[in-house]
């Protein structure tokens, strides 16, 4: 990662090196009325039930979007990604097991307005809503203490809050860092034990954030940078499977943190 620091940070000198940051030189940034982009992602995946279990790993996936701005400055973005990868369980009650396959997809819809700050500073501000759907399925599998594993599904929707700040360096180079607040609606959790549990989850929340370093072309451009999800959420209701005996889905946390590309034309 700092080998990686290093070389953006000397991009940018030699970027900045040979176009002087000025009002005079800088053109407006870059705005199209309908933009689509394709992208890359990877990230590393660490799901926590406290004093309970953790679950981590790697997967990576694509993303992709598509951007229409009205000619006020408003605009409309719907979005996705799909990721896939292993993880790896361990549980101090029921054992361990490795390479558990799994499944991410979100999407969103998201509505704004840009705001120009200054000649070289422009604001987004969105809202809008999302859908996050997560699986991963080790039925038929067993941990290291012999317990069985099972398909269980996660459900999210939410209300996405957001601002993203596009700060020009040079005459090709912007940076546009994100922060977001995820407004947690509702979740639905199905486990396929010996009968199908369904857990509602009614509190939460989620974080998000990412650093975007752009390569303008004169009709695409080129981001690459960080990003971070977080999820907070709640214990569930309590789902009865026997007149003395009931399952709740228990407080966890989650974190992606990786790197993400996406090219944008």
């Amino acid at each position: 990662m700092k080998k990686i620091c290093h070389i953006l940070a000397l991009q940018l000198i030699t970027t900045t090196t040979f176009c002087p940051l000025s009002a005079e030189t800088l053109p407006q940034l870059q705005q199209f009325s309908n933009q689509f982009s394709l992208g890359l992602e990877g990230f590393h995946y660490n799901y926590r039930e406290s004093r309970l279990m953790k679950t981590k790993g790697f997967l990576y996936g694509v993303n992709a979007a598509y951007n229409y701005t009205f000619n006020n400055g408003f605009f409309f973005q719907p979005d996705v990604r799909f990721d896939y990868g292993h993880t790896n369980y361990k549980s101090n009650g029921t054992g361990s097991m490795k390479k558990e396959p799994n499944w991410l997809v979100e999407t969103r819809i998201i509505f704004g307005k840009r705001f120009k700050l200054t000649s070289t500073t422009e604001l987004d501000p969105y809202v809008g809503f999302g859908y996050r759907y997560k699986a991963d399925d080790t039925d038929g599998k067993k941990t290291t203490t012999g317990h069985l594993g099972y398909y269980r599904r996660s459900q999210y929707l939410y209300i996405p809050l957001g601002l993203t700040l596009h700060q020009q360096i040079n005459c090709d180079w912007s940076l546009s860092p994100t922060a977001e607040f995820d407004w947690f609606l509702r979740g639905r959790q199905r486990s396929d034990l010996h009968k199908t549990i369904n857990n509602t989850q009614k509190k939460g929340y989620g974080l998000k954030g990412d650093l975007m370093l752009t390569r303008k072309f004169s009709k695409s451009s080129l981001s690459f940078g960080p990003f971070i999800n977080y999820w907070n959420i709640k214990n569930s209701n309590i789902v009865r499977v026997s007149p003395t005996m009931g399952l709740v889905e228990p407080h966890n946390k989650t974190i992606e943190a990786g790197l993400k590309v996406k090219y944008t034309f």
